[in-house]
């Protein structure tokens, strides 16, 4: 699956947004910019830069618009079939491609920046913002402590739900629930189906962080506390396995146990994000004291994953 062939249209959609009225010229195409209002233009996708001459009274300035990566192409990277096959089939084609969606371009809406000079708005990173995160934690590694006992393991599947607010244009803080597993197959149904495995790690949790937006924007680091309920199961799975093949002896030795623990740490996030609402990045969570049968203890147990997820703007 090519997912920017099989998704993007052939064009894209930018909305320019001015503070005085101007005019635009396009290829061969001039267009009347109004101001304080969407200013809608399509472009063909490229790789190459768009120009676009803006008059206003007696000056004329010359911007470029840089093409980047769409959301769609990043989709590739989130299944083993496309990461290969898509990858390959979307660099054929010009589709991969986009224009920024939204651009200022006066110093009355941007600040200190000359007319003329284009800043790309991002309604999900100004002060006050407050945005939904739907997030994918696809690959997990999990070090998993319960009594003397310990493990390491990793797989995939997971899934988040989390709050931004932004106090800052430059810093936010984070609220985020979810669940994340390390079953054997990135198609988490055949795993589990498939019952190949006898260990199995799950670890539901709750975190809070403050965030710090890095390069123009495009990164944030974070740092917070996380609160986790982990279990571990060891299930002795004998359904890929004919009853013969199983001895008696081994099938009484081998019996189920499931571990439950609560444990409370810290969380960290680096992240990189679109120009809009796609991003991916690592979540490492080092868990340090443990809470299990009435005892707290200190344990040290982590998790950690690459995620992928998109923002959803709530209030802008």
């Amino acid at each position: 699956m090519s997912c920017a062939t099989i998704f993007n249209s052939p064009t894209c959609i930018t909305d320019i947004r001015t503070g005085v009225p101007m005019t635009a010229i396009i290829s061969s195409d001039t267009v009347a910019l109004r101001e304080r209002t969407p200013n809608i233009i399509f472009s063909e996708r490229s790789r190459r830069p768009k120009e676009i001459v803006l008059v206003r009274d007696e000056s004329i300035d010359t911007v470029a618009l840089m093409s980047r990566w769409s959301a769609a192409y990043y989709l590739n990277f989130t299944n083993p079939y496309s990461m290969t096959t898509g990858v390959i089939v979307d660099n054929l084609t010009r589709r991969k491609w986009r224009y920024p969606e939204t651009v200022l371009l006066t110093d009355r809406w941007i600040g200190e920046n000359r007319p003329g000079t284009p800043t790309f708005y991002n309604r999900y990173a100004r002060q006050g913002a407050l945005n939904l995160r739907l997030s994918f934690p696809y690959v997990n590694w999990f070090h998993s402590a319960y009594g003397n006992e310990s493990i390491s393991s990793g797989g995939f599947c997971g899934m988040s739900l989390g709050l931004d607010y932004y106090y800052g244009d430059k810093m936010f803080l984070n609220l985020s629930g979810g669940a994340i597993a390390e079953l054997p197959f990135p198609e988490p149904v055949l795993g589990i189906l498939l019952g190949v495995q006898d260990e199995y790690l799950f670890s539901f949790y709750g975190s809070l962080s403050n965030n710090h937006l890095l390069g123009k924007n495009r990164f944030s680091v974070g740092y917070g506390v996380s609160y986790g309920h982990d279990r571990w199961n060891t299930v002795y799975n004998i359904r890929h396995r004919r009853p013969d093949d199983v001895p008696e002896e081994e099938t009484e030795r081998r019996t189920n146990v499931y571990r439950r623990s609560n444990s409370l740490g810290f969380a960290s996030s680096f992240y990189y994000y679109t120009k809009r609402s796609f991003y991916m990045g690592a979540v490492y969570r080092p868990m340090l004291w443990q809470f299990a049968g009435g005892d707290t203890r200190f344990k040290y147990q982590h998790t950690a994953s690459f995620d992928f997820g998109w923002r959803i703007g709530l209030k802008k």
